[in-house]
């Protein structure tokens, strides 16, 4: 009658893509063989000790009573031949969970005797089904459901004996414990990797975790939970020792599995948001926003980009500043910005002459500046300039939708020098620097100063 069960893998479970099937065959040679058994031979049977197991890639059973055989009988059938009252057990690795179990027998009766305990209410027998082989074969087939996690379960047979010639087993990964606390540790601390006084990750209503951390230049660290008999330690899913958090993945907040796994790296000293999806275990590491701010930087300063901010008043951000050589290298300036990063802002080429030139006629006008991009900017002549940066939605193209981003215009004032005959007596009396083009200030002004005594 063996060859009844040839078919038997054709029906299968609906399972998720993350399950596993472990099918095992006690009615083929080359089944025996996948578990480390072998042929008792015609007419004859192995008896299994009380406690022994059998295993097959990650499914192992384990006889529980006394006299659970495997028999090869004299119609040269094999199977599993549980005796009446007699129970095995069906288990997988911590960290999976069985959601079904499939058996394969010849007869209807005996297949009804099975009686499942998971621990919890037993399951379901979801189907009992005859597969009809020809005119003149047929094969019995039993399914069996979990409703609730289960790592192992235990098959009786109530009230007689059970012949079983094949089963499946369809497990997947178990849903992890809840994480209770996650802390952040390691080289960036001193001492290093100290785990008493890692940064602590605050969690919010939805179960994230978050925590600001700033680390130093090629900074290794982990994520620790902390709990009363141990301490699981959080990494990355890398096949090396490091798992590399690169600046796109820091830019674009691309999430990160937690595993016991290695170190995660960062190469770039600053300031990190870290957060971790406890229902997912799942991590971002994003940097923490910069006010951004606008600068003047040319000749004149050094091309510093710290040195004359444009401060800002409602739509614009404005400075003036002193240009006091003639030559064309301080003549010569760019906007920058600087938040995470720093970037730089020119205007576009010039009749290919690596430059653009304000000329007189484009004093007061709008200048359209490139994003990242362009050439310097050239004044007409050294004296007192205002610029003016304007920030505004980027133009989207005839008929399409609004387009992203900002649009950055620049308008260049040159002031005229007045000097003090512009200041009354009142003036004098309050303030006691006067700039190039007649302002006031109780502090100095960059650039050129008159100072009232």
């Amino acid at each position: 009658m063996k060859k009844i069960f040839t078919l038997a893998l054709i029906s299968m479970f609906c399972i998720s893509a993350w399950s596993t099937d472990v099918t095992m065959r006690f009615d083929t040679r080359a089944g025996l063989t996948a578990m480390g058994l072998s042929d008792p031979g015609s007419d004859k049977s192995k008896t299994f000790t009380q406690g022994e197991q059998i295993t097959q890639d990650e499914v192992t059973v384990t006889m529980n009573t006394a006299n659970v055989k495997l028999t090869h009988d004299d119609e040269d059938d094999m199977y599993l031949n549980i005796p009446a009252n007699g129970n095995i057990s069906i288990s997988v690795p911590e960290g999976k969970k069985i959601t079904g179990v499939k058996f394969g027998g010849e007869n209807e009766a005996q297949l009804k005797r099975f009686a499942f305990d998971d621990g919890n209410n037993g399951g379901e027998i979801t189907k009992l089904e005859r597969v009809v082989i020809d005119p003149t074969h047929y094969s019995w087939e039993v399914w069996w459901e979990a409703t609730q996690d289960v790592q192992s379960l235990k098959l009786s047979a109530n009230g007689g004996l059970i012949h079983v010639y094949w089963f499946t087993v369809t497990f997947e990964e178990a849903a992890p414990e809840p994480i209770s606390n996650l802390a952040v540790v390691g080289s960036f601390q001193d001492p290093e990797w100290d785990t008493n006084n890692g940064v602590e990750m605050a969690m919010t209503d939805n179960n994230v975790f978050v925590a600001e951390v700033t680390f130093p230049a090629g900074t290794l660290f982990k994520l620790i939970e902390k709990l009363d008999t141990h301490i699981n330690w959080y990494g990355g899913a890398a096949e090396s020792d490091v798992f590399w958090v690169s600046p796109e993945i820091i830019e674009n907040g691309t999430e990160m599995d937690l595993v016991d796994g290695s170190n995660f790296k960062i190469d770039d000293a600053g300031t990190y948001i870290i957060s971790v999806d406890a229902n997912t275990r799942k991590m971002t590491v994003t940097a923490k926003p910069v006010e951004a701010k606008y600068y003047v930087a040319g000749g004149f300063n050094g091309w510093s980009t710290s040195e004359n901010e444009l401060e800002a008043q409602e739509d614009v951000y404005t400075a003036t500043i002193d240009v006091l050589g003639e030559d064309e290298e301080s003549r010569s300036f760019k906007i920058v910005r600087v938040d995470n990063a720093t970037t730089w802002f020119g205007g576009a080429d010039d009749a290919g002459q690596k430059k653009f030139i304000i000329t007189e006629e484009l004093l007061g006008k709008e200048i359209t500046l490139l994003e990242g991009a362009g050439e310097n900017l050239l004044l007409p002549a050294a004296g007192n300039y205002t610029f003016n940066l304007i920030l505004a939605d980027a133009a989207a193209p005839a008929g399409m939708a609004k387009a992203e981003g900002q649009a950055f215009k620049l308008v260049v004032v040159k002031n005229d020098v007045t000097g003090v005959e512009t200041i009354n007596a009142e003036d004098i009396a309050a303030v006691k620097y006067v700039n190039m083009a007649g302002q006031v200030s109780a502090t100095p002004f960059e650039g050129v100063n008159v100072k009232v005594i």
